[in-house]
């Protein structure tokens, strides 16, 4: 042996893996745009706007039960209106409801001409019985139709128009009211409604639903000396 020192090789550097940065993926917009929230239509009911004013003129003429006539403008409730059945049977009623309050209100009115000179204004879309109790609005009545009166069954001979202003009716126990002498509905057409007879049928629930209120009331005001005819006919 040479006695020399044996050469130890020196260990080789291990290769590591090089750390190339991290691909970020990029945050860019989309080019989608965000949805903005949606105005919703306005419904029917909020586009409707106020119809125009409807029903009799204030100077219009029913007839008390003493006898005296008295202008739509000037009734008030619980007076007694010659009213009808529609079947040649005429009453007096007293006023459950006046819906109008006094009111200038402008509307178009026909006035119906019959053929002894009675005379009525009411809108185009009010409610009036032929003869043969079929309910039409005045404007679909035409001259030569048969109109019933507080005197019997008139024809129609005239059909004219005019704006005035004020709106009144009045309702009672009784189908029809007696107006200028010509028996008329209370009520205008309800468009929301198919048939002008369910007009009726809706208005009865109504009154009964009026009647209920006033007997709650009733022994209130008996205490105060208000007869019971006073409250219910």
């Amino acid at each position: 042996p040479s006695g020399a020192p044996t050469a130890i090789p020196a260990p080789a550097p291990t290769a590591g893996p090089t750390k190339g940065p991290t691909a970020v993926p990029s945050l860019a917009p989309s080019g989608v745009p965000t949805a903005s929230p949606t105005n919703e239509p306005t419904s029917n009911a909020e586009k409707k706007t106020g119809s125009p004013g409807s029903c009799f003129h204030g100077d219009s003429i029913v007839l008390l039960e003493s006898g005296l006539p008295k202008r739509f403008s000037e009734l008030g409730l619980g007076e007694r209106i010659k009213t009808s059945d529609g079947q040649d049977s005429f009453s007096f009623n007293p006023v459950l409801a006046l819906p109008h309050a006094k009111n200038k209100e402008p509307a178009a009115f026909l006035t119906l001409t019959t053929e002894t000179g009675k005379k009525v204004d009411m809108t185009s879309d009010h409610l009036i019985p032929r003869c043969d109790l079929n309910e039409v609005t005045a404007g679909e009545l035409v001259v030569g139709d048969c109109l019933l009166t507080a005197d019997g069954k008139e024809t129609l001979i005239e059909i004219s128009s005019t704006a005035k202003n004020g709106i009144y009716t009045a309702i009672t126990e009784g189908k029809y009211i007696v107006v200028d002498s010509v028996v008329a509905s209370s009520f205008s057409k309800d468009p929301g409604l198919a048939k002008p007879e369910q007009d009726y049928d809706q208005y009865r629930i109504q009154l009964e639903e009026m009647r209920r209120r006033q007997l709650a009331r009733e022994p209130k005001k008996r205490l105060r000396g208000t007869p019971l005819d006073a409250l219910v006919d």
